[in-house]
């Protein structure tokens, strides 16, 4: 009954004795009715090429919500992020261990005899 009386007070004596919110602890945040994620949406530490994706966060909680963006646009449009994201065939196969080192090598030696060639005239 006297608690009642002074509400202010007894508001500050709540606040002074709550105990701290862990920081550990995932929150999870569920957006409903909102718009699905596009690119020009998603968060800035996320970086999506065709078939890589790359995500910069700085605490748990950013990390989730990045990823739940990812599934909710994967939810509400998969076939428009296969086309974009997707590595295509071609792709896949240049991407082979050694593939890339290959053509590099490639280019390095056909620079090379050009070089060589423009020297001799």
């Amino acid at each position: 009954m006297q608690a009642a009386e002074d509400v202010p007070a007894l508001m500050a004596e709540l606040r002074i004795n709550k105990s701290a919110v862990s920081r550990r602890k995932i929150r999870f945040l569920i957006q409903k009715d909102a718009e699905p994620p596009s690119p020009a949406s998603l968060p800035v530490g996320l970086i999506l090429e065709r078939g890589r994706a790359e995500i910069q966060f700085r605490t748990l909680e950013q990390f989730a919500a990045t990823l739940m963006q990812i599934a909710q646009w994967l939810d509400a449009d998969p076939d428009g992020f296969a086309q974009e994201y997707e590595p295509t065939t071609e792709r896949a196969i240049t991407a082979s261990p050694g593939g890339e080192a290959e053509n590099l090598l490639a280019d390095l030696k056909r620079l090379e005899a050009e070089k060589t060639a423009g020297h001799t005239r």
